[in-house]
């Protein structure tokens, strides 16, 4: 049988042959030698890491000033919910401090951090106006409640949000179900805002929540981001630890590490 050469006799190789020849001993030695985890990771560049941009709060943001964690009066029966927190970074300008963000949709979805459960007859209170005081949607969750964080959707019923509109938000929680006095409290503004077409695309084209989330935070929208994390970390997803990493990062920029890791409780607020 006649022998058929891939390659010529030595004395007839062109260095270009040679070179190349050099060059796929050397792969294959080095795949030999490197264990298959290390092979992936040489084939597959690392993700972008999120890193969120704070777009700053606007010069005349109207009211109200809002306040990270719970406002309540001197009520004993209060004191385990002081920490009730909005998962809302606070935005600043050169005289004053909010609890605002940015979102794309009609309807986002809020969230929350509960410190204790709550029973029945303790009920969360949550109300939406427009910036001129006109309510869009209010509701009332009866309880009990469980403790962690809960997150907020805006039900398709709710009156949608406008673009280029600043939305005021309160929150209340009853810590004495025999006193009606006895509330914890946060308010803050979230303002509507559109994305440039390119960047549209650059969404509808993720493949994954954690691609969604990284580019919303590179454009400042902070619930949309945090909505595409906690989503893929619910009980019923099948997140990774690399969405868990992006959420602990996002509530770090957003200076509430200390809830990062606090489990999200199973229930909705508004409805």
């Amino acid at each position: 049988m006649k022998r058929i050469r891939v390659f010529p006799s030595n004395h007839a190789r062109s260095p270009l042959t040679l070179r190349l020849t050099r060059l796929a001993a050397v792969s294959v030695a080095i795949a030999v030698l490197l264990p298959p985890s290390m092979l992936l990771s040489i084939a597959a560049p690392a993700p972008a890491k999120l890193q969120f941009a704070p777009p700053g709060l606007p010069e005349d943001p109207g009211e109200p000033e809002g306040r990270g964690r719970g406002g309540a009066s001197r009520i004993p029966t209060c004191k385990p919910y002081q920490t009730f927190t909005a998962l809302v970074p606070v935005a600043k300008n050169k005289t004053s401090e909010s609890l605002w963000g940015l979102t794309t949709l009609d309807r986002p979805t809020f969230w929350f951090y509960l410190p204790q459960p709550l029973a029945a007859g303790m009920p969360i209170k949550f109300v939406l106006q427009d910036q001129d005081d006109n309510l869009v949607y209010e509701t009332t969750l009866d309880g009990p409640t469980p403790a962690g964080i809960i997150r907020a959707a805006l039900p398709a019923t709710a009156v949608p949000l406008q673009a280029k509109r600043t939305y005021h938000w309160g929150v209340s929680v009853q810590c004495d179900p025999a006193d009606p006095n006895a509330i914890v409290w946060l308010k803050g503004a979230i303002q509507r805002v559109s994305l440039p077409a390119d960047v549209q695309q650059s969404l509808l084209a993720a493949k994954t929540p954690l691609d969604r989330a990284t580019l919303y935070a590179k454009y400042g929208i902070w619930f949309e981001a945090l909505t595409a994390l906690g989503d893929a970390m619910q009980p019923h997803s099948t997140g990774d630890r690399a969405v868990a990493t992006a959420w602990s990062d996002l509530l770090q920029q957003g200076q509430l590490g200390d809830i990062a890791k606090a489990s999200i409780a199973p229930c909705c607020l508004l409805k």
